[in-house]
């Protein structure tokens, strides 16, 4: 699960017009977990595919605080005996 790749959409969203898509960028839970415990930065960089079946950087998207909880479920508790 940790090599896992979590996909990240950016779009624009306008109150006229239809959503305009910015790009996508993509990570892992491993990239997260490791940023997170040297307290870094995570850069991610914005790609979108043109017409012409290239890919253009868009931007970038910069994830300064991470923290990663564990939400547990009700059948965590009731496995778990508590």
């Amino acid at each position: 699960e940790e090599n896992r790749p979590i996909v990240i959409d950016v779009w624009d969203w306008n109150a006229a017009t239809q959503p305009d898509f910015i790009g996508t960028c993509s990570c892992t839970y491993a990239d997260l977990s490791k940023a997170a415990e040297a307290k870094t930065s995570l850069v991610l960089q914005l790609l979108k595919e043109t017409s012409k079946g290239t890919t253009k950087a868009r931007g970038q998207i910069v994830i300064e605080n991470i923290s990663i909880l564990r939400k547990y479920s009700f059948l965590d508790y009731v496995f778990g005996g508590l």
